[in-house]
């Protein structure tokens, strides 16, 4: 009896024993089996001729029997390992070469080596790749520590996808991850890979990737300090990743192979929010503004404007560096000055008083997180009637001019306004807002004409040679025409010496008239449109001057008319 009962018992204690083996290993039995493994080896792709082992192992992950070799046998990092007996479905994989480096496009200058650990029950393709490397020897911890390798692996792979915000793509092992394969995961793949290799020389990188390794393989986590060197990676690699992109195409084109790769900014976690791939608007999901146009007062003024959005907006794009540009016009159309800020779903705007006499229409773009602009608030705002409106070459030109004019570099004056008058001659420089608003043509045209009047000289030099002053008649008619009927009187700023009076041209005209000893009644009519006017009298006197010296005076107008 007591033989039975002590056999039962054995029985019994074999049948937990065997159980508990069972579930340690998912509960799935493995027979020795003949197995042929394929794969491939990516960083970018491994190069032919690179040598790969593969080492059978059993639950505690120990090496049982023999260690296989092979070589990857084409360039896309292709390998075989062909009849080998495995007692347990466990096998290291590692391996040593060069690789196609996509960050700089071109074939590493030293090797690396990749390692992998993998169930080979249920797959007999496996990847190597720096998912499985640096997820390695954290799954070989947590065996040590009890799991099984089903656990230890999918708990290394969630903290390592949870890492890099990876999470939806837990539901394959990464050992089925290949960057050729055109899928999420592939491209997933391809920017962590990237992220890590970064700017990195091969020796630094496999230094780096040591660190992280071992690192992780503690408690699954990195420490402060790789995070922080992470985020720096994964930002360098942000403005590169059109051109890893097309570096991969070519690579295998170059190898005959077209493959597809997605648009990589959707793979990693830029904001560092713990998701990658959400950093982007979806355009099925409508941005609401409570308001997407503001007319703001000459004063300007505060606003809020509200919005919804399925992600967190922005006022500049990623990697704003500021807008530069290069004035030629000598006039500008003022630019909005306003302060603008994302506050609780809400855009808070002020607007600075208008200092300019025409404001340019303001556009305030929304982005999201990658750059993409999702929205537009535009902004326009009343000019100030007497604000400013010279760009700071048309203030240096102006004060130039008036600085001859009261010299008596009457010379300087035709040759100064030469280049702005060839640029406005261009088609394309028609409708400027120099020569379309302000008439700066007419007002440049107007000065040259008036310096040679005051030389005394009826022959000018123009760009074919010199002619007689009457090659200003018509640009002086189209001044007048243009030209507004104020008093320009002492000029103080470059703001008066842009704004010049028609009355100006009329008498310039009408010297040239008189000098020529031609169409006098007409120049004594554009004398007489000056003294009727009333704009002058002999207390208000002086017609141009620049800084106290007068250059046309209401006495010349009256000398040059015959006496009534």
């Amino acid at each position: 009896m007591k033989t039975k009962l002590f056999f039962y018992a054995c029985l019994m204690a074999m049948t937990i024993s065997s159980c508990s083996k069972d579930e340690k290993e998912g509960g799935n039995e493995f027979t020795p089996t003949e197995l042929t493994v394929t794969g491939k080896v990516e960083k970018g792709p491994f190069v032919s001729g690179s040598t790969i082992n593969m080492q059978p192992l059993n639950q505690e992950m120990n090496a049982v029997g023999s260690t296989y070799t092979s070589t990857i046998t084409d360039d896309a990092g292709s390998f075989t390992f062909s009849a080998a007996t495995f007692e347990q479905p466990y096998a290291r994989l590692s391996v040593d070469g060069y690789f196609y480096n996509e960050y700089r496009g071109e074939l590493s200058k030293g090797t690396l080596t990749l390692q992998g650990v993998v169930d080979l029950r249920d797959k007999k393709t496996v990847n190597v790749n720096l998912l499985t490397h640096l997820k390695y020897q954290r799954v070989l911890n947590l065996i040590s520590g009890g799991k099984s390798f089903t656990d230890a692996n999918t708990q290394a792979q969630e903290e390592l996808f949870k890492a890099f915000g990876l999470q939806k793509f837990n539901t394959a092992d990464a050992s089925q991850f290949s960057v050729a394969a055109g899928t999420d995961e592939a491209a997933a793949l391809i920017v962590f890979s990237s992220i890590l290799l970064s700017k990195r020389t091969e020796a630094q990188f496999t230094e780096y990737l040591a660190r992280l390794s071992a690192d992780f393989a503690d408690d699954g986590q990195f420490t402060e300090t790789n995070k922080k060197q992470l985020n720096d990676d994964r930002d360098n690699v942000f403005d590169k990743l059109n051109s890893i992109r097309q570096h991969l195409i070519d690579r295998y084109k170059s190898l005959g192979k077209d493959i597809q790769v997605k648009n990589l900014n959707a793979y990693a976690d830029w904001d560092g929010n713990g998701t990658a791939g959400d950093e982007a608007h979806d355009p099925s999901k409508p941005i609401n503004l409570s308001q997407t146009a503001l007319q703001v007062p000459v004063e300007g003024g505060s606003y809020q404007i509200t919005f919804n959005s399925d992600v967190p907006l922005y006022l500049t794009p990623r990697d704003y560096e500021g807008e530069t540009s290069v004035t030629v016009s000598l006039c500008t159309i003022g630019d909005i000055s306003a302060t603008k800020e994302i506050k609780d779903n809400k855009v808070l705007i002020t607007v600075a008083p208008a200092k300019y006499i025409q404001m340019r229409k303001m556009s305030i773009p929304l982005y999201d997180f990658l750059g993409n602009k999702v929205a537009e608030i535009e902004i326009s705002q009343a000019g100030k009637p007497d604000g400013e409106f010279l760009s700071y070459n048309g203030i240096k030109l102006f004060e130039n001019i008036a600085q001859q004019f009261k010299n008596g570099d009457y010379w300087g004056i035709a040759f100064s306004v030469i280049e702005p008058l060839n640029f406005f001659e261009h088609e394309h420089n028609k409708e400027i807002v120099d020569v379309a608003v302000y008439h700066l043509d007419d007002v440049l045209r107007v000065y040259r004409a008036l310096a040679w009047v005051k030389t005394g000289s009826t022959e000018v030099e123009t760009g074919t040679g010199r002619a007689s002053s009457m090659v200003f008649e018509e640009e002086l008619k189209q001044a007048i025409a243009n030209l507004g009927n104020h008093v320009t009187g002492n000029c103080e700023t470059p703001r008066q010496t842009a704004l010049l009076s028609a009355d100006v041209a009329r008498y310039t005209l009408a010297k040239i008239y008189i000098m020529n000893s031609q169409n006098r009644n007409e120049a004594i009519n554009l004398l007489q449109q000056i003294t009727d006017s009333q704009r002058y009298n002999q207390s208000r006197n002086v017609i141009l001057g620049f800084n106290g010296t007068v250059i046309v005076d209401y006495n010349d107008i009256l000398s040059l008319l015959p006496q009534r």
